[in-house]
């Protein structure tokens, strides 16, 4: 789809080379969550984890009851994977953090408990042995935070309200997060060892393979230690990944933020950046932006600063700009191509969400009991559900009376 080659991008670019390509926010930061679960084989082990873990007491009601009796009144029970929403991952990670020690109980009763079948207890006392590994507690905790901030970000990066200078920022706060990440693995690994109550790596208490050495091959170096092996070798490369990511994806806002930073920064940049910027807009768009942008963003620069105005300049977005220069009545004679030019950067959408949930809902309405409906009943059921809360607030007995009335078979007798 985003092909810059032959994809769709470079197909729509062919009929309007105005257009520019903005990937929409929230599917680029699943597809960060995504690459780095597969950058090495303990993250991608370490969610498989959580998928059995799942399906182990999901397969039989009778485990299931095992587990809600252990957990009491914890609501935090275990949760599925999901390949489209990292929130369901992120989910499933919380749930494993906090009940961590009701999850080993119910896997130690059904483990010790004769009665069950070998192939039960077997399957049981697996998943026990890997929740006892301080490896998999690391990563409940490290992968607990770094999802909870994701989850946070993506909701928030699928609000209507938000432009591209807001995702721009998000992803910018992300990027510094996850580095500042890189110097807390001792305190992840504290707190793991507090909730498994286990000290040492698997590596430390595996024997290991010797491997023997020939009389022309060189002495193999020190061996690293369970901790400085898990560090190098899952730590950092995950982290190192999620930052690359990051980056990549984030360049895509931040190249078009730049082109727009005159809009964006018009209080701070000084008159010598205004002029730069703005010419570097107005040749971007020559058919739509006048040789007098550079001279109206000065000039709106002076107003904004103007004490008198009745708008705080340090809560001023693209859109609340846009609507105050109408509301005003300043868009037509004074600041006619800052409108033109707010418009354009208002009008590249940052995600497409709401539209995917559009299809989601048809594939609701039209299921095979009502394979046979026309595009019309179609399109009216989809209506309804997509704007369910307007219908909700709408008096429809009206509507109802006349459909009886309408479709009453009775007929009067005279």
């Amino acid at each position: 789809m985003s092909g810059q080659y032959s994809g769709v991008q470079a197909r729509i670019k062919e009929i309007n080379p105005l257009v520019y390509y903005v990937p929409c926010s929230a599917h680029s930061l699943n597809l960060v969550g995504i690459s780095s679960a597969e950058s090495c084989s303990q993250a991608s082990m370490f969610f498989g984890f959580i998928q059995q873990l799942y399906n182990f007491f999901s397969a039989s009601t009778h485990r299931w009851s095992i587990l809600q009796l252990n957990m009491k009144h914890n609501a935090n029970t275990i949760k599925s994977l999901s390949n489209t929403r990292w929130s369901a991952r992120a989910d499933a990670c919380r749930a494993l953090y906090n009940s961590w020690d009701e999850i080993i109980n119910a896997l130690v009763t059904i483990k010790d408990d004769i009665f069950e079948k070998c192939a039960t207890r077997n399957e049981s006392n697996g998943l026990y042995n890997q929740m006892q590994k301080l490896e998999t507690s690391f990563m409940v905790i490290f992968w607990n935070y770094i999802l909870e901030r994701f989850n946070a970000s993506n909701k928030q990066l699928q609000c209507v309200e938000i432009g591209n200078d807001k995702v721009s920022q998000i992803y910018t706060s992300l990027i510094n997060l996850v580095q500042k990440t890189r110097d807390n693995f001792n305190e992840y690994e504290t707190k793991a060892k507090k909730i498994s109550k286990i000290t040492e790596y698997n590596v430390d208490i595996t024997r290991q393979k010797k491997k023997k050495i020939h009389f022309d091959e060189k002495a193999e170096q020190t061996e690293l230690s369970g901790g400085d092996k898990f560090r190098v070798e899952t730590f950092y490369v995950i982290i190192d990944k999620i930052t690359n990511e990051l980056e990549k994806r984030h360049q895509s806002y931040k190249t078009f933020c730049d082109l727009f930073e005159v809009l964006l920064k018009i209080t701070s940049l000084n008159s010598l950046k205004i002029v730069e910027s703005a010419e570097k807009l107005q040749k971007m768009y020559p058919n739509d932006l006048d040789n007098t942008f550079s001279s109206e963003c000065l000039h709106l620069q002076s107003y904004l600063l103007n004490s008198n105005i009745d708008i705080d300049i340090n809560i001023l977005t693209p859109i609340t700009l846009c609507q105050y220069l109408r509301e005003k009545s300043l868009h037509i004679e004074i600041f006619p191509n800052v409108d033109t030019a707010l418009r354009i950067f208002i009008s590249v959408p940052v995600s497409n969400c709401t539209t995917e949930r559009s299809f989601s809902c048809l594939k609701r309405v039209k299921n095979y009991l009502r394979s046979t409906q026309n595009d019309e009943k179609l399109n009216s059921l989809a209506l309804f559900s997509i704007e369910n809360e307007m219908l909700k607030e709408l008096n429809c007995e009206d509507l109802i009376d006349a459909f009886a009335k309408t479709k009453c078979r009775r007929k009067p007798i005279v």
